[in-house]
């Protein structure tokens, strides 16, 4: 090698190495401190919720930048029934009560949530307002996403909102299936 591609070429190196040290460093203030802790716990909650059961390590990482956490106090309120709905929620823990407004305009408790379920998905498919209330009943922690970083996924990762809007029609199938058995035992 000549004295100039030598030159040449560490120089190409020095170039290399001073631009993988500013990544590092951008890197660095970017996903440390709050942030990254944030996104860590976020990619914990979602591993340890089996409605996630089905997505690879390096999905549930990506998954974690469309999703926020929340946390309730028992007795609160998560939404009302004919509020717009904005989001939908993945229960991490703790227990809600869901019920419906009756004709004789009390409240009829429809089911209970606990961890694993989902909340607000039919709003979130459907675009109409919430169909139920939904009021904590122990202290409880949700995922949440929102419409917006729904349609964000879709449209920036189709396979992987695919992969949640499978898991989601699966959930509502089994619902499905559960209030036609509870119809057919009622009529009976």
């Amino acid at each position: 090698m000549s004295a100039v591609e030598e030159k040449r070429s560490s120089k190409t190196r020095f170039d290399y190495k001073a631009t993988m040290a500013t990544a590092q460093t951008l890197y660095d203030k970017v996903l440390t401190g709050p942030a990254l802790i944030e996104h860590e716990s976020r990619v914990s909650v979602l591993r340890g919720c089996e409605f996630f059961d089905d997505l690879a390590s390096a999905e549930l990482n990506t998954l974690a930048s469309f999703v926020e956490l929340r946390a309730f106090r028992a007795g609160e309120r998560v939404f009302v029934e004919g509020d717009s709905a904005t989001w939908m929620a993945f229960v991490v823990e703790g227990k809600f009560s869901i019920t419906k407004q009756g004709t004789s305009q009390q409240p009829i408790s429809v089911t209970r949530e606990f961890k694993s379920r989902i909340l607000g998905e039919m709003a979130l498919l459907d675009g109409e307002n919430r169909s139920a209330t939904c009021t904590t009943a122990t202290v409880a922690k949700l995922i949440v996403m929102s419409s917006a970083e729904f349609d964000r996924m879709s449209n920036t990762l189709p396979g992987l909102a695919l992969k949640v809007l499978r898991n989601i029609a699966k959930l509502v199938s089994r619902r499905l299936r559960v209030a036609s058995g509870m119809l057919v035992e009622a009529a009976s």
